[in-house]
């Protein structure tokens, strides 16, 4: 019977702050978001604890207890996770594909190769360059080529434009 005495002295505020820390825990768990709720619930439970407690023992039994807590609600949350209670909240269903127009790639740009440009930054080996009046991010072949020097385009895989400085591309 000392153990319930215990509990027989706590405050309101404390039982409320208590509640409160539950459900902010459970809405953690269920609403994808920021942590706020998590952090808030943890801060509602430490003021709950030393609205309850009056000596270090008790302080030392009410957390145990609010960790018995937290961790009955995070095993019953998972339980339900496992069944496909909460499924439909957590796994993303809808699909992006090629069929409904959606592509990771660029455009195809193979109908530059042979067109010609100018450099627009510096390539070493990377840079951008204008060619039809468009600005493209190029690579160059290997070679230093200096911004404003005339380019050709010598190759294109998938999104990856090669050029060369245009004196080298018609040696």
């Amino acid at each position: 019977m000392d153990f319930l005495a215990l509990f027989a002295g706590i405050p309101l505020a404390a039982i409320i702050l208590f509640g409160i820390g539950v459900v902010l825990l459970i809405i953690e768990l269920c609403v994808p978001g920021f942590g706020v709720a998590g952090v808030s619930s943890l801060i509602a439970f430490a003021l709950a604890i030393l609205f309850a407690a009056d000596t270090f023992l008790e302080g030392l039994i009410f957390t145990g207890i609010v960790l018995l807590v937290i961790a009955i609600v995070a095993v019953v949350f998972l339980v339900l996770l496992s069944k496909g209670k909460l499924s439909a909240n957590f796994i993303l269903k809808a699909k992006n594909s090629n069929e409904e127009g959606f592509s990771s790639a660029a455009a195809d740009l193979a109908f530059l190769v042979g067109r010609e440009g100018t450099a627009q930054t510096t390539l070493r080996p990377s840079g951008r360059a204008m060619i039809d009046g468009k600005v493209y991010d190029v690579v160059s072949s290997g070679d230093y080529i200096s911004s404003g020097d005339p380019i050709r385009v010598i190759d294109v895989n998938s999104n990856r434009i090669v050029v060369a400085e245009l004196a080298m591309a018609n040696v």
